[in-house]
C-alpha cells in the first residue's frame, strides 16, 4: 500500500486519538487504511458518490487486511447519520463544492468535528463556514509533491469572533511560517491576477472585490 502523502498525513494528524471517521470522496481508501493501521480511529466510512472510486477503495482495504473499514456510496453526508461519526473529512475538492456538501446535509449545529481541505477557492469556503455556523479553530498550509494546500480544522458550532472582511481571505494563516506564508503568496498572485483583469472592464463591483482581497493579503505579508 502506498504511503499516505503529506496532504493525507497533515489530516490524518489533527484526528484525535479513538474519533470515528468519515471519509467523504475517499478514492482509493489510503486515508481510512492508514487511520485504521495505526489504530487512530475505531472505525471509518470510506464514502463515494462513484461506484468506480468506491470498487477501488473496496479492493484497497481487502488487500490491507484490515477491518473497521464501512463502506458508503453516498452522495457527500447524505447516507450518514450524525450518530455514526465524530469527525467527517473532505479533502482534494474545490471549496465551492465542500461548501455545497455541508450545505445540504446535517453538519451545520451538529457540533462535529471536521478537517477540509480545498483545492481551490479557500476564501469562498471560509465566508461561507463563518456564515452559516461553524468556527475554523485552526487552520495550516501543507506542502506536497510540488504544490501548497492548506487545511482547514473546523467546529460544528457558531463563531464567537468577530471576523472582518480580511479573514475570508486570510484565514487563520501564519505569514511568519513559511508553508503558510508561500500559500498566501500563492493566493496573492491568483487574486492580483484577478483584479487586473478586471481593471479595463465595467465591472467595478467584482474589481474592487478582488483588488481588497489581495491587498488584505499583501498588507499582511508586509507585516
Amino acid at each position: 500500500m502506498p504511503n499516505l502523502n503529506n496532504r493525507l498525513l497533515k489530516i490524518a494528524s489533527l484526528i484525535n486519538q479513538g474519533e470515528r471517521v468519515a471519509d467523504i470522496g475517499t478514492d482509493h481508501a489510503y486515508l481510512p487504511i492508514y487511520l485504521r493501521q495505526n489504530g487512530i480511529s475505531p472505525s471509518v466510512l470510506a464514502c463515494d458518490i462513484g461506484e468506480g472510486p468506491l470498487a477501488c477503495a473496496k479492493k484497497n482495504v481487502a488487500l490491507s487486511g484490515i477491518d473497521g473499514v464501512d463502506f458508503r456510496l453516498c452522495d457527500g453526508l447524505l447516507g450518514i447519520e450524525t450518530h455514526e461519526v465524530d469527525t467527517v473529512v473532505i479533502a482534494g475538492m474545490g471549496g465551492e463544492l465542500i461548501a455545497n456538501i455541508l450545505a445540504s446535509s446535517w453538519a451545520e449545529g451538529s457540533e462535529k468535528h471536521f478537517l477540509l481541505q480545498p483545492m481551490n477557492s479557500p476564501e469562498y469556503l471560509r465566508e461561507y463556514l463563518y456564515k452559516n455556523g461553524f468556527t475554523i479553530t485552526g487552520e495550516t498550509a501543507v506542502f506536497d509533491a510540488g504544490r501548497v494546500y492548506t487545511v482547514l480544522d473546523v467546529l460544528a458550532k457558531p463563531d464567537s469572533e468577530k471576523r472582518e472582511d480580511s479573514f475570508f481571505f486570510l484565514g487563520l494563516l501564519d505569514p511568519k511560517n513559511d508553508c503558510d506564508r508561500l500559500f498566501l503568496e500563492k493566493q496573492y498572485k491568483r487574486l492580483r491576477g484577478c483584479a487586473d483583469e478586471l481593471s479595463a472592464t465595467d465591472n467595478r463591483e467584482q474589481y474592487l472585490y478582488y483588488f481588497n482581497a489581495a491587498r488584505y493579503i499583501f498588507e499582511a505579508l508586509e507585516v
